[in-house]
């Protein structure tokens, strides 16, 4: 196999019991279920978000051609896997609706372990499924015969809007267990997003109390990986294991260009937002500026005179809010979020796809 060459690939909002089950999705269960998988994907976490890094060898033409190897032996597979990861979210929203009906500190230490428990092995059932929809119809935009697979794509696509409140829903629970887990132990409820699964499972089962010294490191930095969770350099631990990071080159750029999501031109301030502690940030008016949008953005979506991001495809979220808010965006310019800084003026010219930095 080639040498793996991995590139940013999105920025969110998540604490690290989140990043924990999608580095299991990725790396383990997609091989475990569907007899393909990623070699590794890495989670880092710096300034209350985490950046996921893939390689697109494996994440866009080795997802892509493994789908579709399976539907040129079976039209059927991509809508019956639909099916299947349709029915996995409706249980799991259902169940975590129903635990939520008590409070969680009126649960016991046992229960609140089983209820974790289920919780991750319900959401790891789920996810090789989900980021299949969620991922296959944005590998296929470019590519050659998006024609030839445009049902299996349009399955994808329907399925994903039935599906992506998954997301913010595991990372809001999973981050009220740990809420939870930090009063009981008189813990500063800031430090929450950082526990981790083996830290909750120690204390609810054993009484082992986080070490705050560890929680402290990684609220500054940390990487999640098939080594662990590190407090290595990113950069470091991939050539560890001879893999290598294409980097961005910054200097000198005046221009983004991206595609345009929606038309229209509009000049303003920009207003980096990464995540959800941020949204005060932004004035009405303003320029977002983002890896990506999802639901919960809605809030900044409303203010902002147009919004530039980082990611997506004509089919994410934030192309389907811009076109139903009528509002210019231009999405996957890749470097946005790197190039841009707060206070920047800036053109946000979504006719071309075209991004100029006035000053």
């Amino acid at each position: 196999m080639s040498k793996l060459i991995f590139e940013k690939s999105i920025t969110r909002d998540w604490g690290v019991i989140y990043a924990e089950i999608w580095h299991k999705v990725f790396t383990e269960e997609f091989k475990r279920q569907l007899g393909w998988g990623y070699t590794e994907v890495v989670f880092e976490g710096e300034n209350n978000a985490i950046t996921v890094y893939r390689a697109p060898k494996e994440h866009m033409d080795g997802m892509r051609d493994f789908i579709l190897s399976q539907i040129d032996s079976n039209q059927a597979w991509l809508n019956e896997h639909a099916i299947i990861v349709k029915e996995k979210v409706k249980k799991t929203i259902a169940w975590v609706e129903s635990v939520e009906k008590k409070k969680l500190e009126d649960y016991s230490e046992k229960e609140l372990a089983k209820i974790f428990d289920k919780f991750v092995r319900m959401n790891l059932e789920l996810g090789p499924r989900f980021i299949m929809m969620l991922w296959f119809p944005i590998q296929m935009e470019c590519h050659g015969k998006a024609t030839q697979y445009k049902n299996a794509v349009e399955v994808a696509i329907e399925t994903r809007t039935q599906i992506e409140k998954i997301g913010p829903l595991v990372d809001a629970f999973a981050r009220k267990i740990a809420g939870e887990v930090a009063r009981r132990i008189g813990m500063d409820v800031n430090f929450s997003r950082f526990i981790n699964s083996d830290q909750i499972e120690n204390y609810l089962k054993k009484g082992i109390i986080p070490d705050p010294k560890i929680l402290s490191v990684r609220r500054e930095y940390f990487i999640v990986t098939n080594d662990g969770i590190l407090s290595e350099n990113l950069g470091n631990y991939l050539k560890r294991y001879d893999y290598s990071l294409k980097k961005v080159d910054a200097s000198g750029i005046g221009t983004i260009k991206g595609s345009v999501a929606y038309p229209g031109i509009v000049r303003g301030v920009v207003r980096i937002i990464r995540s959800k502690d941020m949204f005060d940030k932004l004035s009405r008016g303003e320029i977002l500026v983002t890896g990506m949008t999802t639901p919960d953005f809605m809030p900044v979506i409303k203010k902002s005179a147009g919004f530039i991001t980082d990611e997506g495809g004509i089919t994410c979220h934030a192309a389907i809010v811009a076109r139903e808010m009528k509002k210019p965006c231009i999405i996957g310019t890749r470097i946005a979020t790197e190039i841009l800084k707060d206070g920047n003026l800036v053109e946000l010219d979504a006719n071309s796809g075209m991004v100029k930095i006035l000053k």
